[in-house]
């Protein structure tokens, strides 16, 4: 799946609750953190051909997509979020629909 449907995914699993703006954005970045590892592929086509080639995205992709980096994630989210167990609960399970 791409970035744009898991933003929706999250957005949609943000809105089943009763969740203000703020919660809804945490909830929503949980469910696309994990795409972040797709951005090591525009280093790594710059210099592919270079001396010392970046192999970012061979390397590191899909190592966002761990348990431990749920757990961080949800619990950033807790942290941030006014109603901290709702919100770490949902940004977990976002990170997991991912």
């Amino acid at each position: 799946m791409s970035p744009g449907t898991h933003f929706l995914t999250g957005w949609i699993l943000a809105n089943c609750a009763r969740l203000d703006r703020k919660e809804r954005a945490l909830v929503t970045r949980a469910c696309v953190v994990p795409d972040v590892d797709g951005l090591g592929i525009v280093p790594e086509l710059l210099t592919s051909n270079s001396v010392h080639p970046l192999n970012w995205f061979t390397l590191y992709h899909h190592r966002m997509d761990t348990l431990a980096f749920s757990l961080v994630a949800a619990a950033l989210a807790s942290v941030l979020a006014n109603p901290k167990w709702k919100t770490g609960w949902l940004a977990l399970l976002s990170f997991h629909i991912h």
